[in-house]
């Protein structure tokens, strides 16, 4: 099982950082839906016109955002956003994703 993959179920509201919190720069974090669980892949585009696998993570209705950029949360309020339920590296963390 994947680090996050139990975390939440579908219809709950989770909050995903996009980085980890520190004290030297404002929190990015979006709230969401969770609407589906599973696998994500890449709808097909002019670049590549094939579907492509990109991870497993929740799929969400995005209702806040909290970016340090007004213009840049505006844009992801109302859209569907993905959240990776395992991420590599330095990109993870505990409590990247909770429920709320």
């Amino acid at each position: 099982m994947l680090k996050f993959e139990s975390v939440a179920e579908v219809g709950q509201i989770i909050k995903a950082f996009d980085f980890r919190p520190m004290t030297d720069r404002p929190d990015s974090y979006l709230v969401g839906e969770v609407l589906e669980k599973g696998e994500i892949w890449a709808k097909p585009h002019y670049t590549s016109p094939r579907k492509v696998f990109m991870c497993e993570g929740y799929t969400i209705f995005v209702k806040d955002s909290v970016t340090g950029s007004v213009e840049h949360d505006i844009e992801r309020v109302g859209r569907i956003m993905y959240v990776p339920f395992e991420m590599s590296g330095s990109s993870e963390f505990d409590n990247r994703v909770e429920v709320i």
